[in-house]
């Protein structure tokens, strides 16, 4: 070094990595976060697709499609969504079915929660009955949309109907629990009303 010629200090240095590490410390989370904001945005937009796709079907066939899930045959499952995109096209394809918070490199279940994770969201539709609801009558008159949120956990369970924090509330955080919902049709539930974020 030629005389005159000054280096950075060792705690010019220190200086430098510290802001450095607290700019990291405020950038990883709000990228984090912008993550799960546009998962949420896509959930919401694809099943407004599915949603008027299903008042499309029911224009048609003066019914919902059916449903299936937690069936026996895996074939069997999603079947309301097949009578979506087959025969009739109200759907192309099966990219608006698909759960944006499923990782879809690993198995249904998250390692170390029990909770299954659905590779697509789930259709629920049924007849209003009283107070209640059959989903083997017919006509189908209301349905129920549902996705599993940030947390990505299943937390529907009909029986559960209706429960305070099953619906998905940003304002708790961006990965605060809950479920994502729309509901819809002529005879929807004041219960699944509530649910529709």
């Amino acid at each position: 070094m030629k005389q005159g010629q000054f280096g950075f200090t060792l705690i010019e240095l220190l200086i430098v990595v510290a802001i450095i590490g607290i700019l990291a410390a405020i950038a990883v989370p709000n990228f984090l976060n912008a993550q799960v904001r546009a998962k949420v945005a896509k959930a919401v937009s694809n099943m407004r697709t599915v949603q008027n796709a299903l008042e499309a079907y029911q224009l048609d066939k003066s019914t919902y499609p059916r449903w299936a899930w937690d069936s026996s045959n895996p074939r069997d499952d999603y079947m309301g969504f097949r009578d979506l995109t087959t025969p009739v096209a109200y759907l192309s394809g099966d990219s608006a079915f698909r759960n944006p918070f499923k990782n879809w490199t690993n198995s249904k279940s998250v390692q170390g929660d029990s909770r299954e994770v659905d590779p697509y969201f789930e259709l629920s539709t049924f007849q209003v009955k009283g107070s209640g609801y059959d989903p083997n009558a017919w006509p189908r008159q209301a349905w129920l949309l549902e996705s599993s949120g940030p947390d990505i956990g299943d937390d529907y369970n009909a029986g559960n109907f209706p429960v305070e924090g099953l619906v998905y509330q940003p304002s708790n955080g961006v990965l605060s629990r809950g479920d994502l919902f729309r509901a819809g049709g002529a005879k929807t539930p004041s219960w699944a009303q509530t649910l529709t974020y």
